[in-house]
């Protein structure tokens, strides 16, 4: 889901608090996502 979706649905004006806050906690799970894929397909 984009962020942008996100920050809208909690009431933030931009999606800097998020950034901020919780990208670093979503990254590590979108790079082994990302591993897997290019497994699965080279």
């Amino acid at each position: 889901m984009p962020l942008e979706e996100i920050a809208d649905v909690l009431g933030h004006a931009s999606t800097r608090m998020l950034e901020q806050h919780y990208r670093h906690q979503v990254k590590p799970s979108i790079d082994a996502h990302v591993g897997a894929m290019e497994s699965l397909f080279g």
